[in-house]
């Protein structure tokens, strides 16, 4: 059994959603909190080497070293920005040439993800976007 649902978008309602989808489309202030939101999961990712963002705590390296895995200078960890926002896409990105290495792991080095989606950070993403909408 199929249910059906007409809009009759005749008269006041067809100028409310013009009105509305002209008001929609530039969502940059919405992405820049996103983009907040983003950047200090990755700082927590991090911190928690690794489980922040991926489920998974990153394989612990096999030579010697003191100091937190990713982060002996701190260099990779400062390097994440925004490096692309329009009306409609934001991108947060590191610059750092061997970031896509321990991203995406290779033959000799495992992967030590450092970007990626929780279902908590979908969930922050969604209301801050859903807030947005609803205010136009």
């Amino acid at each position: 059994m199929a249910q059906t649902f007409t809009l009759d978008a005749s008269g006041s309602a067809r100028r409310f959603l013009k009105k509305t989808a002209k008001r929609l489309k530039d969502f940059r202030p919405a992405l820049k909190d996103v983009e907040a939101v983003q950047l200090k999961e990755i700082k927590k990712q991090f911190t928690t080497q690794g489980t922040a963002l991926v489920g998974g705590k990153w394989k612990k390296r096999k030579g010697k070293g003191s100091w937190p895995i990713l982060n002996k200078t701190g260099k990779l960890k400062k390097s994440f920005k925004k490096s692309k926002l329009t009306k409609t896409e934001l991108d947060v990105t590191s610059k750092i040439p061997y970031f896509k290495y321990h991203q995406l792991g290779t033959k000799k080095m495992p992967k030590r993800q450092i970007l990626g989606w929780s279902s908590g950070l979908i969930t922050k993403t969604t209301n801050i976007l859903m807030k947005y909408i609803i205010k136009r």
